[in-house]
């Protein structure tokens, strides 16, 4: 085997277990010989093959892998039997424990925390202090950030960005362009798709909990991009209401459907649009008495 890099003598003790700064031993990537490296607990903690490293003071240890091109750097720790693949990143505070797997392009950073058997992959971001746990998965290009939660079952793809203290748990499932901020939690089966905007108090726990209407006044937008509405179901089983442009952008606050009517009528009243508006109103008003029963 050409090792890429030897045990020093400098050494921590973490938890009881004593890790030693590794040091680079050929040219590779951008190291070369001599270069400093984080710290691991054994060499089954970091493949010589590949260009996967640990620098700066960061973490490895326990049965922890990090192979193939992956980076763990930084003050992150990669601990328990977590494994890193892949183009894979692992900076700042994060840490990544037990059986966790963060491998592609997905990037984990801040202090956020990924655990139990959660997975992260494609072009997933982490970050704040996000929490992954449970067997949840985040993938394709979702990101999860401020003090989110993604646990259970649970899964976020797509384009999807959860945030805030938003919670998704179970067997729920968060895609497309969704966006959920604030304190909205999602769980049991509930499906949250397309350009749907949940934020607030929101509690979805059915797909019937809440009603997104997209590819609305679409001439309007200066981007080009369609507006949509998103009605859902609060903790104290009332009624919101979010309008916003169709792709992900900052929080829009919820309104009710009383405040959203008034809005409209003084926005789009002598417009060509308020016709499809009145019947947004329209469906709301009969959504509301089937998803409050």
């Amino acid at each position: 085997m050409n090792r890429k890099y030897v045990l020093t003598d400098d050494c921590i003790t973490v938890d009881g277990r004593q890790l030693h700064r590794i040091e680079c031993a050929r040219f590779f990537s951008r190291l070369h010989p001599g270069a400093p490296g984080g710290y691991i607990e054994h060499e089954g903690n970091l493949s010589h093959d590949g260009n996967a490293w640990v620098a700066d003071d960061a973490m490895v240890m326990g049965d922890a892998v990090v192979e193939d091109d992956a980076l763990v750097v930084g003050n992150a720790c990669v601990r328990g039997e977590a494994r890193i693949s892949g183009n894979a990143l692992i900076y700042g505070n994060a840490i990544v424990s037990d059986r966790a797997i963060i491998k592609d392009n997905s990037k984990v950073k801040d202090r956020a925390q990924i655990s139990g058997y959660a997975q992260v992959y494609g072009k997933a971001w982490i970050s704040g202090y996000a929490q992954v746990d449970d067997y949840a998965m985040v993938y394709g290009n979702a990101q999860v950030s401020g003090n989110a939660r993604i646990s259970g079952d649970a899964e976020v793809c797509g384009g999807a960005l959860v945030t805030g203290n938003a919670e998704v748990s179970e067997t729920a499932e968060v895609f497309g362009n969704a966006f959920l901020y604030g304190a909205a939690r999602i769980g049991d089966k509930a499906r949250v798709n397309g350009n749907a905007h949940i934020g607030g108090d929101a509690l979805v726990s059915r797909c019937i909990d809440y009603l997104n209407i997209g590819n609305l006044h679409r001439e309007s937008n200066v981007n080009g991009n369609s507006y949509s509405v998103t009605a859902f179901v609060t903790e104290n089983k009332t009624i919101r209401v979010v309008h916003a442009p169709s792709l992900i952008e900052l929080p829009y606050p919820p309104v009710t459907i009383e405040e959203f009517e008034a809005e409209v009528e003084k926005v789009y009243g002598a417009t060509d649009f308020i016709d499809q508006y009145r019947a947004v109103v329209s469906l709301i008003k009969a959504w509301k008495q089937i998803a409050l029963r």
